[in-house]
């Protein structure tokens, strides 16, 4: 499909409106949600092995940062050409995908440029870091092109994750196993259970803000033929599997407790799904009323930033 053959794309770029910035585009506050695992990760290695690689450290967070940006440019462009962006009324500041294309504010091929460039950062990132702890192809090669593939196809054809009730899944891996086990094998040439009972953590929380993100969506979505998880299930169960989700990331933290290798500044990361679990209640018992979902919203991204940093502040003296 070519970006100019597209009736959304056809529309000029009205005269003397600002173009959003590359910031505002690749939504740059939320990239948080991948840095915060990652410094997850590294903190675990640091407790593990007791020593810290700051230059390589700087490689994996930069290299992240810039591929979450390309993947959010990425996905917003095939979100926009498949028709599920310009259809929703309902947009939120946290849901409904970026208004930029649909308003016209930037052209599909800006778009393009921007992710393409992100892309490349994060490339060289991942090729000095490749290099530096594999020597060349190597664990963490697979690592990386598993989650640059998730990212990718999380909206693009043929694939389509989002579209098939799979995108879910697809989060969960890549903000849980994949960056945590990906930071943790960077410092230290090996994986073990620390970094991988760990990661179900940030993995959960990530699952459920795109879950709860999807409620707004829901009629936008179905028209656009897109099937996710919370169009398939519909609102009450999607509710009741995010309260099941929060109350899954208390066990692991309880699980991670446990393990002599972890120990009790896992606690830290408590306060974050039960500030989920409680506006969801709240959202539940006041139905019907204005804001009550957009409050769960905003709790989800406040709940995953609040309970990893409180875990990485709690792990931090631990050794």
């Amino acid at each position: 499909m070519k970006l100019q053959d597209t009736p959304q794309a056809a529309g000029p770029i009205p005269r003397g409106r600002p173009r959003p910035s590359f910031l505002r585009l690749v939504r740059a506050p939320f990239i948080s949600a991948s840095v915060m695992p990652v410094l997850l990760g590294l903190v675990l290695a640091r407790i593990t092995t007791r020593r810290m690689d700051l230059p390589a450290a700087a490689l994996t967070l930069g290299g992240i940062a810039a591929a979450h940006a390309a993947a959010n440019l990425f996905n917003d462009l095939f979100d926009f050409l498949s028709g599920a962006d310009p259809q929703n009324r309902r947009r939120t500041p946290l849901s409904g995908g970026s208004p930029y294309l649909s308003l016209h504010a930037v052209s599909p091929r800006r778009v393009t440029a921007y992710a393409c460039a992100a892309g490349t950062v994060a490339l060289l990132c991942w090729t000095a870091l490749a290099w530096k702890v594999d020597r060349g192809w190597g664990p963490l090669s697979w690592i990386a092109l598993g989650g640059g593939l998730l990212a990718v196809f999380y909206t693009a054809p043929p694939l389509r994750l989002a579209y098939r009730g799979l995108g879910e899944l697809a989060i969960m891996v890549v903000f849980g196993p994949l960056l945590v086990c990906g930071a943790f094998y960077v410092q230290t040439g090996f994986i073990s259970l620390v970094p991988v009972l760990s990661s179900l953590y940030p993995g959960l929380l990530a699952g459920g803000i795109i879950l709860v993100n999807e409620l707004p969506d829901i009629a936008a979505d179905q028209a656009a033929g897109k099937c996710t998880l919370a169009v398939r299930l519909g609102r009450g169960t999607t509710v009741r599997l995010l309260l099941a989700v929060n109350a899954a990331a208390i066990l692991v933290i309880s699980a991670m407790v446990l393990h002599p290798g972890i120990g009790s500044g896992a606690l830290g990361g408590v306060p974050g799904p039960l500030v989920n679990i409680s506006t969801l209640a709240l959202a539940a018992a006041r139905k019907g009323v204005p804001g009550s979902l957009y409050l769960s919203q905003v709790a989800s991204v406040l709940g995953f930033n609040l309970g990893l940093a409180g875990m990485v502040a709690g792990l931090l003296p631990a050794r």
